[in-house]
Formats: structure tokens, C-alpha cells, sequence
């Protein structure tokens, strides 16, 4: 768990590092890692944004469940959660190349 925290900054943002199995010579590594110490003088950002592509499922997702229907309830859900991470995919690949 590490924390990144700036005395003018609103916010204290944690994050984990890397949970895989790995030789120790490799280090585990975590954003926070690549965000300039507060201490070293330098400004730095960090970017985040927020996708959904589920608003307006719940009442479908009702329906299904009230009639039974297990696969279609998973099946939208799964839908909407592939959606979701396409555009998260796609705004990342913009925020790289574009922005």
C-alpha cells in the first residue's frame, strides 16, 4: 500500500503494488512509483478518468432475474462491463497518442 500525498493537494490517492509472483530481482511496482516525490522539487500530475456503459441496466437486469432468465441477467452484465472497458481502452490509447 503506498500513499501519495502533497501538502497542497485535496486528496490522498493509495494504491497496491503488483501482486504476481516474479523474481526478486524484479520489483513490484506501483504508480505511485512514477509520480515525482513531493520532496523532490519537481510538479507532477496524475491523470484518471472514469467509464460506465451500465446506466439503465438495473430494471432489465430486474426483469431477468424475476423471470428466471440467470443467462440473460449475466449476459447483460457482461455486456455492459465489456463496454465499459472498450472506452476505457480506447480514451487510454487517445490520452496516448493524442492528448
Amino acid at each position: 500500500d503506498v500513499r501519495v500525498q502533497h501538502p497542497q493537494c485535496e486528496a490522498t490517492l493509495y494504491f497496491l503494488r503488483q501482486q504476481v509472483d516474479k523474481p526478486a530481482e524484479r520489483p513490484d511496482f506501483c504508480l505511485a512509483d512514477f509520480i515525482a516525490p513531493a520532496d523532490s522539487g519537481r510538479q507532477d500530475w496524475i491523470g484518471a478518468f472514469a467509464v460506465t456503459a451500465g446506466i439503465g441496466i438495473d430494471a432489465h437486469v430486474a426483469r431477468f432475474e424475476a423471470d428466471h432468465d440467470d443467462y440473460n441477467a449475466i449476459l447483460l452484465k457482461a455486456l455492459a462491463d465489456r463496454f465499459a472497458e472498450a472506452l476505457a481502452e480506447r480514451l487510454h490509447q487517445r490520452v496516448r497518442t493524442e492528448f
